[in-house]
C-alpha cells in the first residue's frame, strides 16, 4: 500500500512540475498524431525549463541545447494548408501560463533538414495572441489569451513558400513575470523537422535570425500584465508574412484565425488601430538585430505599432498577486511550482516567494488560503513578512542545473521533493510522501 502510494504521488509530482516547466515533442497533423515523442521533434538536453534573460541571445535559443542537429529525427512530410500542432511533453495536456505564441520556418540549405543547425533566416508564419477581450471582463493574466487551455501550439502550413525541408520552431512566451524586467518573460520552445509539399513561391522578406530576433529588454517581453491593461502590443519578434496567420487580436475582441491560404496578414500594422500611443512616438528602424522601443518603418524586419499604453514602464502587480511589489524586487525571477488542481496554472498568488535561503519563514498569515500559493525555486524574489500557514518552502542548491527543493502545502497537505538537472536532461525525478 504504502509502495503504491509513493509510485502515484511520483506521478502527479511529475506531470505538475513537467506542466509548469514544459516543452514540446510530439507532432498532430490534422488532428491525427504522428509518431511518438521526438519522432520529428529534434529531442534536446536541457532538464530544466524555461529559457530566460540574457539567454536568449545564445545559440542554443533556436532549437534548445542538443538540438543543433536533427540526424536522429525524422522528417514529416506535410502539405499546403494542413493544421500541424506541436504538443506538449511528458502528458501535458494544457497550456495555463499567460503570453503570446509564434512559429517560425527556417529552409534547410539543399534541402537536407537533419544536418541543418538553423543558422540561417527564420520567417514568422503564426502568431497567437489575445481571444477574449480584457475590456469585457477576460483576465489578461490567465483566459485572455489564446493559447490558455491548449494542448500546444498551431499553426497552418503556408501555401506561398518553397517546397521543400524546414526546421519549424514553436515558441510560447509567458509573461507573469515580466513586469518591465528584461528577466522575467519565459520562453518555452521546440524544433521539429517539416517537408511542406504542395506549396509554391519564394522565401519571405520579412526574416531574421535566431538568436538575434528578440532582445531581453523589447517592450513585447517586459510588457506588465499586472496593471489592468485591456490589449497587448506590440508583438514580439518579426513581423507575420503574407500568407501566416494570426490568432486573435491586441485587444482580443476577435478570437478568429486571418490570414492563411495566400489571404495576407493582419499584423503587419501590428494592430495600430487599436494602439492608444500617440503616433509622434513612432521612429522607423530598419535592423532588428537589436530592436528599438519604436515602430519600424513598413517593410523592414521587425516594424511594429506606436508603443501602447497599457504596458507602463514602471508598475507592479497588484499586492495579493504574483511578484507584487516594484520591478527591482525579483532582479532574477525563477519559475514557481503550479497552484494545486491545474498543472502549471498561474493564478495570482497571495505572496512574494522567498529570497535563496535555507530558512523557512515563521510567521504565519492568518488570511492565507490552503494551496493557493506557489513555491518558487532558490535564488528569487524577497523574503516575504507574512507567508501562507500552509507552505513551509525550504531548499538546498539554487541553480537551474543542479539542487533540490522541498515544498510542504500543496496536493493535500503532502511533501514534494524534486531534483532537476538529471543527466539525461529531460525530466526531475519527483516523489511524494504521505
Amino acid at each position: 500500500m504504502f509502495t503504491n502510494m509513493k509510485y502515484t504521488g511520483h506521478l502527479l509530482a511529475l506531470a505538475s512540475v513537467a506542466s509548469a516547466h514544459y516543452t514540446f515533442s510530439k507532432i498532430a497533423v490534422n488532428g491525427e498524431v504522428q509518431g511518438s515523442d521526438w519522432t520529428y521533434i529534434r529531442e534536446h538536453t536541457r532538464g530544466y525549463m524555461p529559457t530566460k534573460g540574457q539567454e536568449i541571445l545564445e545559440n542554443d535559443f533556436r532549437c534548445q541545447p542538443g538540438g543543433d542537429s536533427g540526424a536522429n529525427t525524422q522528417v514529416l512530410t506535410v502539405n499546403a494548408g494542413d493544421e500541424v500542432d506541436f504538443q506538449g511533453a511528458f502528458g501535458m495536456t494544457s497550456i495555463e501560463h499567460p503570453g503570446p505564441a509564434q512559429v517560425y520556418f527556417s529552409k534547410a540549405p539543399g534541402d537536407d533538414v537533419q544536418s541543418y543547425a538553423g543558422d540561417g533566416d527564420w520567417f514568422k508564419v503564426r502568431e497567437a495572441l489575445l481571444c477574449s477581450s480584457p475590456a469585457a471582463g477576460a483576465d489578461l493574466t490567465k483566459e485572455a489569451w489564446c493559447t490558455w487551455g491548449e494542448d500546444g501550439i498551431k499553426f497552418e502550413v503556408p501555401s506561398n513558400i518553397p517546397s521543400g525541408q524546414y526546421l519549424v520552431r514553436v515558441e510560447h512566451i509567458p509573461l507573469h513575470g515580466a513586469q518591465g524586467s528584461p528577466d522575467g518573460a519565459e520562453y518555452y520552445y521546440s524544433c521539429g523537422q517539416l517537408e511542406v509539399t504542395g506549396s509554391s513561391g519564394e522565401i519571405p522578406a520579412e526574416t531574421g535570425q535566431i538568436p538575434g530576433m528578440i532582445q531581453p529588454d523589447d517592450e513585447a517581453v517586459i510588457f506588465n500584465i499586472w496593471t489592468g491593461a485591456t490589449e497587448y502590443s506590440p508583438f514580439p519578434g518579426a513581423p507575420l508574412i503574407e500568407g501566416g496567420t494570426q490568432w486573435g487580436s491586441a485587444d482580443g475582441t476577435s478570437d478568429a484565425v486571418t490570414g492563411g491560404s495566400g489571404g495576407g496578414s493582419t499584423s503587419q500594422a501590428q494592430s495600430a488601430s487599436t494602439s492608444t500611443s500617440s503616433s509622434d512616438e513612432s521612429a522607423a528602424d530598419a535592423s532588428y538585430s537589436a530592436p528599438q522601443e519604436s515602430s519600424a518603418a513598413e517593410g523592414t524586419y521587425g516594424s511594429e505599432s506606436a508603443t501602447s499604453s497599457s504596458a507602463p514602464e514602471e508598475s507592479s502587480a497588484p499586492a495579493d498577486s504574483y511578484g507584487s511589489g516594484s520591478e527591482s524586487s525579483y532582479s532574477a525571477p525563477q519559475e514557481s511550482a503550479p497552484a494545486t488542481g491545474s498543472y502549471g496554472s498561474e493564478s495570482a498568488p497571495s505572496y512574494s516567494a522567498p529570497a535563496a535561503s535555507s530558512a523557512a519563514p515563521s510567521t504565519p498569515s492568518s488570511t492565507a488560503s490552503a494551496g493557493s500559493s506557489y513555491e518558487a525555486p532558490p535564488n528569487s524574489y524577497e523574503a516575504p513578512s507574512s507567508p501562507p500557514a500552509t507552505s513551509q518552502p525550504s531548499w538546498t542548491g539554487g541553480s537551474d542545473n543542479g539542487g533540490s527543493w522541498w515544498s510542504q502545502g500543496n496536493d493535500q497537505g503532502g511533501f514534494w521533493k524534486g531534483a532537476w538537472g538529471s543527466p539525461a536532461g529531460r525530466a526531475r525525478r519527483t516523489v511524494r510522501t504521505m
